[in-house]
């Protein structure tokens, strides 16, 4: 039997969804939603629902996203700049006093990215030790640190260490070439900052100077949970060229948001399922006219019905046995940068 609550209403209300399907009896629980200010330095509402739902012995699998390596982790290095008209204490981009992250951007194309660092933090705020106790403002100017013609500043989300910056080239400022920069307007100083490009597989990955970390991020790093890339069903041996890269993902915070004297080295994704599978309707069109499903959001369901066959003969087998029989009875990929 099959059961299906909506993600799309809020962190909170995903939180509670993977509850209400485990009351319902659920065994095998499948996502592909992720929220672009889910933590990625520790568990958030989600990540901690998916875990508890693991607990309780339910097999979990969650889509790791398309972003590939569209992101940037550094180690927090402030440096005393002035940049696009505000004055303060910037991201060393370089290591050599850069504040600027330059990158380009097509006419017509928008870059979205999520900036944040380590504080941490639920999804809609908390209390105690999720209060953030710093804040970053994150700028997009021309390329040389001097303000567009219409200023693009952008301010954390509240009671969140958190920053969605979203930034259109609409063609008006004569030049494809600009630069993020992230200036650490109040509290103290954080030890890492990473952002993600949130593209999705399009054309929206700014390309940016220091590119190139994990993508896998919030509740598809919970304990227990298997998050998935995706393999062209034709060429199962070969990961997606957009399927988010993976670990080792360092979470800083304890389940009660206390930091860890040693960071906890979550791996992820596990496995890889297919995609590029053929639908009744959704997706695109290949050149016969099949509609195609493309991503790691096709792969995962997959692999959330090979558990639930797998528990269909072993009833009592605990999520853990299950991905253990999926992990050792894999193919091998042909791909030094990815396993599983």
């Amino acid at each position: 039997s099959l059961a299906f609550h909506s993600g799309f209403n809020g962190a909170q209300n995903f939180a509670t969804g993977i509850q209400d399907l485990v009351t319902a009896g659920a065994k095998a629980i499948t996502d592909d939603i992720g929220y672009f200010d889910e933590p990625v330095f520790n568990d958030g509402v989600i990540a901690k629902a998916a875990e508890a739902a693991n607990a309780q012995g339910v097999f979990y699998t969650s889509a790791a996203g398309n972003n590939a390596n569209h992101a940037y982790l550094a180690s927090y290095n402030g440096v005393a700049a002035t940049v696009g008209g505000i004055t303060g204490q910037f991201q060393d981009i370089t290591g050599t006093g850069n504040p600027l992250q330059t990158f380009t951007l097509a006419p017509g194309v928008t870059t979205t990215i999520s900036f944040t660092w380590d504080a941490a933090y639920l999804e809609g705020g908390g209390t105690g030790n999720y209060v953030v106790p710093n804040s970053f403002i994150a700028q997009v100017t021309a390329a040389n640190g001097i303000a567009l013609s219409t200023p693009a500043v952008f301010t954390m989300t509240p009671n969140e260490a958190n920053v969605i910056v979203q930034f259109k080239n609409d063609g008006s400022f004569g030049t494809n070439n600009f630069a993020f920069s992230f200036n650490l307007a109040s509290g103290p100083a954080p030890t890492k900052v990473y952002w993600q490009s949130e593209d999705d597989g399009g054309p929206g990955d700014p390309m940016a100077l220091g590119e190139g970390a994990f993508t896998t991020v919030g509740h598809v790093n919970g304990t227990g949970v298997v998050a998935m890339w995706a393999v062209n069903y034709q060429t199962p041996n070969e990961v997606e060229s957009v399927s988010a890269l993976g670990g080792p993902i360092p979470i800083l915070f304890d389940g009660n948001g206390v930091r860890l004297a040693t960071p906890e080295i979550r791996n992820e994704p596990i496995v890889a399922a297919p995609d590029n599978v053929q639908t009744s309707f959704f997706a695109v069109q290949d050149n016969t006219g099949a509609f195609r499903f493309q991503g790691t959001s096709a792969a995962t369901p997959h692999v959330a019905a090979a558990a639930a066959l797998l528990l269909q003969q072993q009833p009592t087998a605990m999520p853990a046995q299950v991905t253990q029989y999926l992990v050792t009875n894999a193919l091998n990929l042909n791909d030094p940068t990815h396993a599983g």
